[in-house]
């Protein structure tokens, strides 16, 4: 791991690297701390603020595994400020705003979720990752004409790297009346 902070050991970009590393080991409290490490050396730099978003969710799936749900909900939450922080430096940071939703839909925050996911959508259209969620969460709440909107947006982009998702909701649509 110490390979990470060979050169300049105090650049940001050597505590981001030192931070992935230990998160790729599963030592989370390790990684926070070096993405706050950066923060705190540059309160602007997003990309340390996603990570330490990251990391709190990667504590949360794992705290929720163990039946810790009160302190999963903790780790969701502060997740969900690091990536707000990510977005107030970069407001077009897509992958932040998705995280947001799927933070919410991780806790089963379905109402959440879907203004999030449909916010992504509002900072890049062509998301397609959002549609799919936006319509799995208007579907579970019971909104099946807007699940349906976002299903047939997903089918309009037809992203090759969704391409089990699209032929999924292919299916969804036509019970829920097809694209119009």
């Amino acid at each position: 791991l110490n390979h990470a902070l060979e050169g300049d050991a105090e650049s940001p970009g050597a505590h981001i690297n030192l931070g992935l590393n230990y998160l790729k080991d599963g030592n989370v409290s390790m990684a926070i701390q070096e993405f706050n490490t950066v923060i705190k050396a540059d309160p602007t730099n997003e990309l340390a603020y996603f990570n330490v978003g990251f990391a709190y969710y990667t504590l949360a799936v794992s705290l929720k595994g163990s039946g810790k749900e009160s302190q999963a909900r903790e780790a969701i939450e502060e997740s969900n400020r690091a990536y707000q922080s990510a977005l107030k430096l970069k407001p077009d940071y897509t992958e932040a705003a998705y995280n947001i939703g799927y933070n919410f839909q991780t806790i089963k925050d379905y109402t959440n979720a879907a203004l999030w996911y449909q916010k992504t959508l509002e900072i890049n259209a062509t998301y397609a990752q959002a549609y799919f969620s936006l319509g799995t969460m208007n579907q579970l709440l019971g909104n099946n004409q807007e699940a349906a909107k976002a299903y047939c947006q997903l089918i309009k982009l037809n992203p090759s790297d969704l391409a089990n998702e699209v032929n999924t909701v292919k299916e969804t649509v036509k019970s829920l009346g097809g694209c119009h």
